[in-house]
């Protein structure tokens, strides 16, 4: 049987139209990618968002679906090819391309490592970033240090997995909080945000 809580997410994911999204495979939980809804909602208009580590297109389907109502683009970062995923080595691109239909519009796909990205891949400012790639405490701190000079004022930087399978993602988080230029934006199962201060 399901929780209460179980229950409360299924009816908000009915209540914004998303329990159809729910059908396409993620490490992510019901409560985490509606969380990455919530949080896209909340970006300026025309918003501009950064997604390292798409899979097969579940969490940029949430993303999107919160970006489209403020005419925002999602800029995906994959090599698809399932480089740091439990299951193996496998081309899944056409799954990300075929998931991530009803938003293609608002979708640019780069097909590399976070670590080969120019600057003329993303271009300039972005609203907000989520980090689901490579989860070793180097690779995220990579990351980080390529999106978040780029982050606006108030814009968010939510990482997943931060939980002590792996820590590094969580050591990142710490030390931003730490810098001060950063504050807690929110935390659900384990996916955790901060917003830029200054």
């Amino acid at each position: 049987m399901p929780s209460l809580d179980q229950l409360l997410t299924a009816l908000r994911l009915r209540k914004y139209g998303l329990a159809r999204h729910m059908k396409v495979f993620s490490h992510t939980t019901a409560r985490e990618r509606l969380a990455l809804f919530h949080i896209a909602r909340r970006v300026e208009t025309n918003a501009r968002a950064i997604e390292i580590g798409s899979h097969v297109g579940s969490s940029a389907l949430f993303l999107c679906a919160g970006l489209r109502q403020k005419h925002g683009h999602l800029y995906c970062v994959d090599t698809w090819m399932n480089d740091t995923m439990p299951d193996g080595q496998q081309d899944n691109y056409g799954d990300f391309i075929a998931n991530t239909k009803p938003f293609a519009d608002m979708i640019t796909p780069i097909r590399k490592r976070s670590d080969e990205l120019a600057s003329s891949d993303i271009g300039s400012e972005i609203d907000l970033a989520f980090l689901d790639g490579d989860h070793s405490e180097q690779a995220v701190r990579a990351d980080f240090a390529l999106v978040s000079p780029l982050i606006k004022r108030d814009g968010a930087v939510a990482f997943h997995d931060v939980n002590a399978y792996y820590p590094g993602v969580g050591i990142v988080v710490g030390e931003a909080l730490a810098s001060g230029k950063w504050r807690l934006g929110g935390y659900v199962d384990s996916l955790g945000w901060i917003r830029k201060i200054g």
